[in-house]
């Protein structure tokens, strides 16, 4: 967002290179920060209109883009509204129609959904996804809600200031996370040879089987080999949360180790 200048290297941004052409660069991004930079005084209108003459956009343009937002972003039934008086939700829409009050290709997000209740979270991802489909509008967030990084193209996880690793949510999934098949028995040791059968882990706990299997095709082909066997079942797929941990967790190990081993923990 041009505040920092990259640690090495050339970076650019819409076709412009960060640290030599930053006002063109902040002319082609929006920013969405945790912490709303709205009046609470006044209407959301008010301060949109603010807002739009900092970049310029003034008389009949500045209502045309509100309109258009309001449209957009569903915003137009609190336009006269004081902004301090709004819901959590609908304060983070209107900020989202504060970021894109000059038109933008990307915008910036830090956490859009922290704080808020789950019916909030999904109107701002609504939003989200509607801004992407009908403006070709490129979004990038930070979250640490890790099922929200269900619906981005490409997830980039940081660890401790380290960029782990970067894919798609399903190619995450398959490398780093397995799929859990609970099974109830009606004859545990049988199911425990079944699983050593087919070169499957197994953990007991209370009565049920955890089975680790690569997909719900191998999961399917167990149970109709052992049908006779198994009273219930519960089939779970791995999820962004299990990748993290997976990613992250030997990290932290590692780095607690050599921490100890410096004698920096005691």
């Amino acid at each position: 967002t041009t505040v920092l200048s990259p640690d090495s290297g050339t970076m650019e941004i819409a076709g412009h290179r960060v640290g030599r052409d930053d006002d063109d660069i902040r002319r082609e991004i929006g920013v969405v920060f945790q912490t709303s930079l709205l009046d609470p005084t006044l209407k959301v209108k008010e301060n949109l209109a603010d807002r739009a003459a900092f970049y310029g956009i003034t008389g009949d343009e500045r209502t045309r883009r509100i309109n258009e937002l309001a449209s957009m972003i569903d915003i137009g039934d609190f336009l006269d509204k004081p902004y301090g008086s709004l819901s959590g939700g609908q304060m983070r829409r209107v900020d989202i129609a504060r970021a894109l009050i000059h038109q933008p290709a990307l915008l910036f997000l830090d956490e859009p959904t922290a704080g808020l209740d789950p019916q909030s979270r999904e109107q701002v991802w609504d939003t989200i996804h509607s801004l992407r489909s009908t403006q070709g509008l490129t979004v990038f967030l930070t979250t640490h809600y890790m099922e929200e990084t269900e619906e981005a193209d490409q997830v980039l996880i940081i660890h401790n200031g380290e960029l782990v690793v970067q894919g798609t949510p399903t190619e995450l999934r398959k490398t780093h996370s397995s799929s859990i098949l609970s099974v109830t028995a009606s004859d545990p040791e049988q199911l425990r040879t079944a699983c050593a059968h087919r070169g499957l882990a197994v953990t007991f706990s209370s009565g049920t089987a955890r089975i680790t299997v690569e997909n719900s095709t191998d999961a399917f082909a167990f149970l109709q080999e052992n049908h006779a066997i198994v009273d219930d079942f519960e089939l779970r797929h791995g999820t962004m949360d299990d990748v993290f941990l997976s990613l992250t967790a030997n990290r932290t190990s590692t780095a607690n180790r050599t921490a100890v081993e410096k004698g920096e923990v005691a």
